[in-house]
């Protein structure tokens, strides 16, 4: 959903080096934004010509209008903050476009349903698209984009009982049960995978929305002067 004539492209969060290679194919000039320089130094050691930025999406540090396009490449939430919109919006370009995503497991399939009603009874919120999809349409919502367009894949992958428990037991909610309480959500969970695996492996589904808006050029669409706060990674 990357536009083709983006020359200039501003991708916000941690990415990997192979969605860096897509963008940089669609982009004359790619800029990744994190606020964290660790991220940053892990992809500028793999791709050492890319142009890495540290700052925080709600305190771009960019003029108005430079970019074609804006990706999103890590977690929905952290650009779909109001003031995190404001800047996406502001740094766009005229009609430029902010693409987003948004990953959840798919609970249409039974098992995972059953597998989120076993979740869901320590934590109400997990396995929930739903947070997410409010997220996607707070651009929708927002004054500054028009035109929010989406698509949707479902994603199968193969996951082993250690790794879903893993997956399980780092949820906040389920590391502050008490050992006795821990232990016998994971032997339910594991007595649900078993009873389905039979000696093959689980494929575990998620579903893939992808998101792309157009900034509104006319009307409400912001102009204050751009942030300094950031810096650049770079090594010599």
């Amino acid at each position: 959903m990357i536009p083709e004539d983006s020359s200039q492209i501003l991708a916000i969060g941690k990415a990997s080096t192979a969605l860096v290679r897509v963008l940089t194919a669609k982009s004359r000039q790619l800029v990744l934004v994190d606020p964290d320089p660790t991220k940053l130094q892990e992809v500028k050691t793999k791709l050492p010509k890319l142009t890495c930025i540290g700052a925080d999406v709600q305190k771009l540090p960019f003029d108005s209008g430079r970019f074609q396009a804006v990706v999103s490449t890590g977690p929905t939430s952290e650009c779909c903050e109001p003031d995190a919109l404001y800047e996406i919006a502001r740094v766009l370009s005229p009609n430029g476009q902010f693409v987003s995503h948004n990953i959840a497991r798919d609970d249409t399939v039974p098992w995972v349903r059953r597998l989120g009603a076993i979740i869901r009874r320590v934590d109400p919120t997990a396995m929930s698209a739903q947070d997410s999809m409010e997220r996607l349409n707070s651009v929708a919502s927002n004054p500054y984009f028009k035109k929010l367009q989406t698509k949707q894949f479902r994603l199968w992958i193969p996951i082993l009982i250690t790794d879903l428990l893993k997956q399980i037991n780092a949820n906040p909610k389920v590391r502050e049960m008490d050992e006795l309480h821990r232990t016998k959500l994971n032997a339910e969970v594991s007595d649900l995978y078993n009873g389905i695996v039979r000696g093959n492996t689980l494929m575990l589904p998620y579903q893939i929305t992808c998101a792309r808006a157009a900034v509104n050029a006319f009307g409400s669409r912001p102009k204050k002067p751009k942030n300094e706060a950031g810096f650049s990674i770079s090594f010599g």
